[in-house]
């Protein structure tokens, strides 16, 4: 999402694979860290804190800070709006959450679907407060049309889908004790 986007609908499938079936080298992609929590999960509003790491090594480039709105969009996926906060609005908001905090790195692979360029998102949860396996990983795509979300066939090595299976969600993970 650009820097202060403010409303777009998105339509996001997502998968759960195993981290040795994947056919690309997590090290060599752009890595964000993730921090996320919510103040609401009905509907949604979430802060997020992002890490932005220099390829290969681990310093930090820069931070930002997120609230976001997300809601049913009419027909397929979520409106979703996104506003960046300064980092001491962020922490007197942040206050106001509920539940378990997120931990996950995020790895960007960027490549072309449907003759279209793409940025597939490979989340590697750290906090415990998650249904996946400590060898598994979450597969996110964010489609740009209706017609590409729905006639994407993804690899075998994607594993399993589970696209709108709420337990899935962030929100969802982050209410496990």
């Amino acid at each position: 999402m650009e820097k202060n986007e403010i409303t777009k609908v998105e339509m996001e499938r997502w998968w759960i694979a195993k981290k040795s079936d994947l056919q690309i080298d997590l090290n060599q992609l752009k890595k964000l860290g993730i921090q996320q929590w919510y103040i609401s999960r009905q509907p949604i509003v979430r802060l997020r804190e992002t890490t932005h790491y220099a390829k290969n090594v681990n310093s930090i480039l820069h931070k930002e800070f997120i609230l976001c709105f997300k809601s049913k969009a009419p027909n397929i996926g979520s409106l979703e709006t996104e506003i960046n906060l300064i980092e001491s609005d962020f922490k007197e908001m942040k206050k106001h959450a509920t539940g378990n905090q997120i931990d996950k790195f995020r790895y960007i692979w960027e490549t072309i679907i449907m003759g279209e360029p793409y940025k597939v998102e490979i989340d590697d949860f750290v906090s415990g407060n998650t249904i996946l396996l400590e060898d598994e990983v979450k597969i996110e795509i964010e489609f740009n049309s209706e017609a590409d979300f729905r006639q994407y066939r993804a690899p075998s090595w994607f594993g399993k889908e589970v696209t709108g299976d709420f337990k899935y969600s962030n929100s969802y993970l982050s209410s496990l004790k």
